[in-house]
């Protein structure tokens, strides 16, 4: 696959999926085509809603990117089962606009960064036991106007901040964009 990009419809086919076992996405970075490539271009995964697993069984999703992964809403578990989510962009990004809630399920993180972009409120990460690790990942927290933060809840599970720095930066990336938030209006670079 060149680029995927999961709608609402194949957000949901997933998770149908993933009550019969363990999914991995993985994409290539080729000039074959691919879904949606003027947006996000070539080699990138993308979920476009939220994602929601309702299963009864302990999953595991991995998201492996030849390029970026954009996550533009939240990622939970509501069943009874775990999930644990592989983020896998090796050398790229990962894009975070929402929330992710595994019900005990491990995260885990190989990227060259990490950018925690919710505009506002808090950005959270639940794990209720599971591990959740940033590998040597670089963090970066999008600088919101008000009150915003990022929260790791790991409960008993461990965390792990790798090798990677932490920073705050005032820049969101949004469809290959940069977007310059400030304080009083939104500027399109």
């Amino acid at each position: 696959m060149c680029s995927s990009d999961l709608d609402a419809g194949e957000l949901s086919t997933l998770a149908t999926n993933l009550n019969n076992g363990d999914v991995t996405i993985s994409t290539g970075n080729t000039t074959n085509g691919g879904i949606n490539t003027e947006s996000y271009g070539y080699g990138n995964i993308v979920f476009m809603e939220n994602f929601s697993y309702t299963g009864s069984n302990n999953r595991t999703l991995t998201l492996t990117a030849d390029a970026d992964i954009y996550i533009q809403g939240n990622i939970s578990a509501t069943g009874s089962g775990r999930l644990n989510v592989n983020f896998n962009a090796t050398g790229d990004q990962v894009y975070l606009n929402g929330d992710i809630t595994t019900k005990g399920g491990s995260i885990s993180f190989s990227a060259q960064d990490v950018h925690f972009q919710k505009t506002s409120g808090t950005q959270s990460i639940t794990s209720s036991g599971g591990a959740l690790s940033f590998n040597s990942s670089n963090i970066f927290h999008l600088r919101q106007s008000g009150n915003g933060n990022v929260s790791f809840d790991t409960g008993a599970g461990s965390l792990s901040l790798g090798s990677g720095s932490t920073s705050i930066t005032n820049i969101q990336y949004r469809d290959r964009k940069s977007t310059r938030l400030n304080s009083s209006h939104t500027n399109y670079l």
